[in-house]
Formats: C-alpha cells, sequence, structure tokens
C-alpha cells in the first residue's frame, strides 16, 4: 500500500470514527431530550394535583420525578410543600436530613437545610434540644440574626440568660451594621428580647 492510499485509508477511519461518535452523541442528546420532556410532564401533573388537594398523588408524582433526576429541585420544594400541608414534620425532616451532602464547608443549601430542621424542631415539634443541637450546627456556617435570635429564646427558656443575652446581642449587632436591613427582625425586637432576659434574670435571682 504505497502512502498515498495509507493516508486517505486512515483520513477514512478517522471520519468514520468522529462520524460514529456524534451519532451516539446524537442519540445521547436526543434520550436526554425525550426524557426531560417526560419529566417536566410528571412535574406539571404534580402540580395540578397539589393545587386539587390531592396530595398523596401529587407525592407520588413528585417522587417520581425527583427518582428521574430532572426538575429535582423543583420536586423537592414540591414535596416540602405536601409534607408542610399534611403537617407530616418528621417527614420533612428525614426528607431534607437525606439531601444534606455532609461535605464540608457545607453549601448553602446544606446550611439552610440545617436551619429548616431546626425551626422544625422548635416550632411544630416542641423539641427544644433538637433545635439548639440544629441551630448550633447551622451558626458555625451561616451568621443571621434571625438564627442568633433563635438560639437566644433557645438558652431563654433554659434559663441559661447568659448564653441568651450573648446571642441576643449578636442578633443586634448583626441589625446595626450601616445599611442592613432585614424585614422580619428590627433592632426593637431584639432589644426587646434583651430586656426579657434581664428581667427574668433578675426575678431568676
Amino acid at each position: 500500500m504505497n502512502r498515498g492510499i495509507k493516508i486517505i485509508f486512515t483520513g477514512s477511519i478517522f471520519i468514520m470514527m468522529g462520524c460514529g461518535i456524534l451519532f451516539f452523541l446524537n442519540h445521547v442528546a436526543d434520550k436526554r431530550f425525550e426524557n426531560e420532556k417526560k419529566n417536566y410532564k410528571i412535574y406539571k401533573e404534580a402540580k395540578k394535583m397539589f393545587s386539587l388537594g390531592e396530595y398523596d398523588k401529587a407525592e407520588k408524582k413528585y417522587q417520581l420525578c425527583l427518582d428521574n433526576g430532572d426538575y429535582e429541585s423543583n420536586c423537592a420544594d414540591g414535596l416540602m410543600q405536601i409534607y408542610y400541608k399534611k403537617q407530616e414534620w418528621e417527614k420533612a425532616i428525614s426528607f431534607t436530613l437525606d439531601r444534606i451532602s455532609g461535605k464540608e464547608p457545607p453549601s448553602t443549601e446544606d446550611r439552610y437545610g440545617w436551619y429548616r430542621i431546626a425551626k422544625l424542631y422548635d416550632l411544630k415539634l416542641n423539641n427544644k434540644s433538637k433545635a439548639k443541637e440544629y441551630y448550633l450546627k447551622t451558626e458555625r456556617w451561616l451568621s443571621h440574626p434571625a438564627l442568633f435570635m433563635d438560639i437566644a429564646k433557645i438558652y431563654k427558656e433554659e434559663n441559661n440568660f447568659n448564653e441568651a443575652t450573648v446571642y441576643a446581642q449578636k442578633a443586634l449587632a448583626e441589625l446595626s451594621q450601616p445599611g442592613y436591613h432585614y424585614s422580619d427582625l428590627t433592632k426593637d425586637d431584639t432589644l426587646k428580647l434583651l430586656s426579657e432576659i434581664k428581667s427574668q434574670a433578675t426575678r431568676g435571682k
């Protein structure tokens, strides 16, 4: 085989390989597109069922959507809405824990996942011990006045007035920063809590 024929033959092989790879990639992309369309339909069906109050059916659809991997964030939010509607707090906690990666430093989603768990234990299950555990876990990675206020209130209920004061003052310091605005919490709220802590500590002496 002369040099010219070798070059043509080799080039043909590369062209055939390139075409094969291109065909494979197109096939994968088409399959992915079809799966995405199918999952989007499931997601829309779940939303409709939720709006009609058919929460059990919606839950199954959202779970199927989540298992398929597309619209993961939307489906996860949908499932959480169902758990809240049905007041299935333990289920909401378990689901949130399953979605936390456990990596350090934690992602923003993980940090707010811990905070969500803390709030559920605190406000829905009245388990102050578990609430404090997750509030403090969140606080390792998140600085937020609302979080500090939650921790301060837990310590106040435990009659740990020193720690309650520390965290209420942390919340006040955050809210006192120039230009800082948080619509759900004001400096007056923290000052009121500090006053309550001081009053309760005085009565306890």
